[in-house]
């Protein structure tokens, strides 16, 4: 049985069931207790692995009653991945009644004064739908996590999906499947706004290729990067150029068959004088990016010298947010 929402906000005893979450781990670096696959008499098969584990949205509900987001066609993915010291929490809603989704990233940190977890969201990104796209979660939260057989319980507390009041998702445990060309467009901006080359690359295939025409050829043509080190290189390279950027979904255009996508960005950083416009035209096999090409539609106006700001702007302008 669930507990109720009060017990989740006190600082959480150990439990085995959720070995690298925090209830009561001051590290996620320990290592895991889940049950072992072959352990006599558990169900550790199932249970065991959160990193690249994914969930589905089951039920939600406030600290004052229940919610009821499926009235407004409320659906949501949740991906984990476990880092050294923290969850990466990759989230992709669907809200149907306004025709909205979008995929955030959010980093869950445990707080070993507290026992409880810190959710810090560090990228939202509209792939489709308007500016109503549902309420705007806090960027920085406080709340739990605890897994329970194949049951993910996630509390942030004082959530706009409540009112203020503590909101309590709960996911369960769902195979992995290839991605949609929407979520890889989501997950793409996102972890450009993140400026995280590694997982940038991660969405190509092995063998996939990128083309850019940044850097300078002897005959003029795009440069090309041959598989995910090479990708990586090139994302890693580009991030070290500038303070801050930003880029942001103007349109996407998904082929019938879902194996062709052109993606038109907005894109600024601290070196130019106002966004510029581009494209990304690519080709996904099995849910992921086997051919991407970079191209420009507008020119880029540099600042003039000495205007350059390191700091970026207020996130009411910046391109992503």
């Amino acid at each position: 049985m669930a507990q109720p929402l009060s017990l989740l906000r006190r600082p959480l005893p150990r439990a085995a069931a959720f070995a690298a979450a925090a209830l009561g781990w001051a590290a996620l670096g320990c290592a895991s207790t889940l049950p072992s696959a072959d352990e006599p008499g558990s169900d550790g098969a199932a249970e065991q692995g959160l990193h690249g584990s994914r969930w589905s949205w089951v039920e939600a509900s406030c600290s004052d009653g229940r919610l009821r987001l499926e009235r407004e066609g409320f659906e949501r993915e949740l991906n984990i991945e476990v880092e050294s010291d923290a969850f990466l929490l990759t989230q992709e809603t669907r809200l149907d009644a306004r025709g909205c989704f979008r995929t955030s990233v959010v980093r869950a940190r445990m707080t070993p004064e507290t026992g409880l977890f810190r959710f810090e969201r560090e990228a939202d990104v509209r792939v489709q739908g308007g500016e109503s796209c549902g309420p705007e979660e806090a960027e920085v939260a406080d709340g739990a996590l605890r897994l329970s057989g194949r049951t993910l319980e996630m509390v942030i507390f004082r959530s706009p999906f409540c009112r203020g009041f503590d909101v309590r998702m709960v996911y369960r445990r769902a195979a992995t499947e290839v991605l949609a060309p929407r979520q890889l467009v989501g997950r793409y901006l996102a972890h450009f706004n993140r400026r995280d080359p590694e997982r940038l690359a991660g969405l190509f295939a092995p063998e996939g290729s990128l083309e850019e025409p940044f850097t300078p050829t002897e005959d003029g043509s795009y440069l090309r990067h041959e598989g995910r080190s090479e990708v990586r290189g090139f994302y890693a390279s580009a991030f070290a150029t500038v303070p801050w950027l930003g880029m942001r979904l103007q349109e996407l255009r998904v082929a019938p068959e879902g194996r062709e996508v052109s993606v038109v960005w907005e894109y600024m950083d601290g070196r130019l004088a106002e966004p510029i416009i581009g494209r990304n035209l690519m080709l996904l096999v099995a849910g992921e990016i086997y051919e991407a090409r970079i191209q420009m539609v507008t020119a880029g106006v540099l600042a003039a010298p000495g205007s350059a700001d390191d700091d970026p702007p207020t996130p009411s302008d910046q391109p992503g947010d």
